[in-house]
């Protein structure tokens, strides 16, 4: 008989053990136990045009039909992966293409200080859209081996100021660690992916804060989905996954 890993968003006691017995992990904490802790910052983006604000109205109005409760109603459409999360995947693709102009503004200030920086979106419009900036290079889906390797090694000599990714294309197998300080225009579904992109830059071999930050439109629904992933990555981690 199957026992529930999960209690109320938490992961139970047991579960950290059952995993530990069928695992061997090596933590950078293990490794590593100076690196010091990310540091999260959430950027509110004054972006919405009329359109995007009542598309995002209209989700907000169903979820509230479905349950009292909208944020539960979008955890269950962000697990099940019906019509309604496509209804929501949509605007939120929308809303990654509003936020480009603010993230280019959080840019020029990395650039003016001299920080390397890299960028992820979950979004392929906002990489490329980005990756247009002067010494910038980007990584796609489509990106050929030897382009991604070109950029890495570009960015970690110090010949390139940025790198803008989609998460699935770069949140594993490359080193970015020249860069102390990682931008998601927005966020992948799941919250794993999201802390193995982060960990591009905050990997082995980094040895300064790094320093997260998530733009979020400023609009309910942008910030209850950012509440939502940030709660499954906290349950992940509780699980030991």
């Amino acid at each position: 008989k199957m026992r529930k890993i999960l209690v109320w968003g938490k992961g139970e006691p047991w579960v950290k053990e059952r995993v530990r017995s069928v695992s061997l992990r090596r933590l950078r904490t293990d490794v590593l136990p100076y690196r010091q802790e990310k540091r999260r910052e959430t950027i509110r983006v004054d972006c919405l045009t009329l359109e995007a604000t009542r598309l995002c109205d209209e989700i907000m109005d169903r979820l509230a039909r479905l349950d009292r409760d909208p944020e539960k109603a979008l955890e269950r459409a962000m697990d099940r992966r019906g019509a309604d999360f496509e209804e929501i995947a949509k605007t939120r693709a929308a809303l990654a293409v509003l936020k480009v102009k603010a993230a280019s503004e959080l840019l020029d200030q990395f650039r003016d200080a001299g920080r390397p920086i890299v960028l992820f979106s979950a979004h392929r419009a906002p990489v490329e859209a980005l990756s247009t900036r002067p010494k910038w290079a980007q990584i796609l889906g489509g990106t050929s081996a030897e382009a991604r390797a070109w950029a890495v090694e570009q960015f970690q000599a110090g010949d390139l100021e940025g790198i803008a990714a989609t998460i699935g294309a770069a949140g594993t197998g490359i080193k970015l660690t020249r860069a102390a300080d990682v931008v998601f225009v927005d966020r992948d579904w799941s919250p794993m992916l999201n802390v193995q992109a982060e960990d591009r830059v905050a990997g082995f071999g980094q040895i300064l804060q790094v320093t997260v930050t998530t733009l979020v439109a400023d609009h309910e629904l942008d910030r209850m989905v950012e509440r939502v992933i940030r709660r499954k990555t906290a349950v992940a981690e509780s699980a030991g996954v």
